[in-house]
Parts: C-alpha cells; sequence; structure tokens
C-alpha cells in the first residue's frame, strides 16, 4: 500500500510517532532536550472542558521563549474540523 494511503489510518499517537518526530528531528530538533521540546504542554487560561486543555508539542529557542506549537491529530481528520463542533469559522 502506499504512504499516503497508509498514513489516513494512523490514530493520533501513530501520527506522532510516524510522522510528526522524525520530521521534527530532521529538522534539527533533539526531542530528548525539553529546553527545546516540551510535550503535552498545559496552555494557560485554556478551558479544559471539552478540550484536554494542553498542545502535543512546543518549540521554544535557546533563551526559552515559543517559537512554535504544533498540535497532532488523527490522519483521517480533517484539519479545520474542532474536536467538538466541525469546521472552524
Amino acid at each position: 500500500m502506499e504512504k499516503s494511503r497508509d498514513t489516513l489510518s494512523l490514530n493520533e499517537g501513530q501520527a506522532r510517532y510516524i510522522l510528526i518526530d522524525p520530521a521534527l528531528r530532521d529538522a534539527g530538533w533533539n526531542l530528548d532536550d525539553r529546553t527545546q521540546v516540551g510535550f503535552e504542554v498545559p496552555v494557560d487560561g485554556y478551558d479544559a472542558e471539552p478540550w484536554n486543555g494542553v498542545t502535543d508539542y512546543v518549540l521554544h529557542d535557546p533563551s526559552g521563549n515559543v517559537l512554535a506549537v504544533v498540535e497532532a491529530k488523527r490522519c483521517s481528520r480533517n484539519p479545520e474540523e474542532t474536536a467538538c463542533d466541525g469546521p472552524l469559522s
């Protein structure tokens, strides 16, 4: 089966392990260094319900400033959908 079809069946954890983690490593991020990459980071001021109140990855510069937030989703989900209520407006 071709790669694009294989990836459509990935759940969120598999998408992180198979797609996102290698892409971050290839871009030079050290996933073992928590000063560079944070995992499951709580979001300040974010209502935990109905969401889980955390983001999957936070990428930091050497000074500790947040450069990017990466959110993983299962591959079969439309990226324009929110977790609970359909397309973003």
